[in-house]
């Protein structure tokens, strides 16, 4: 998606960590959060 974690966490309402910790499975990744990601990578696609 092109953006770094502390992006990510700020559009998601997170810590920069907590995404971290997701990427590396070591936080499960709560629904509200999963389709919100899915979400934007949806609206990317569009965009292009």
């Amino acid at each position: 998606m092109g953006l770094t974690l502390k992006g990510m966490a700020d559009l998601v309402g997170l810590h920069w960590n907590s995404i971290a910790r997701m990427e590396r499975g070591e936080m499960t990744i709560s629904e509200p959060v999963a389709r919100f990601v899915r979400l934007l990578g949806t609206l990317k696609r569009k965009r292009k």
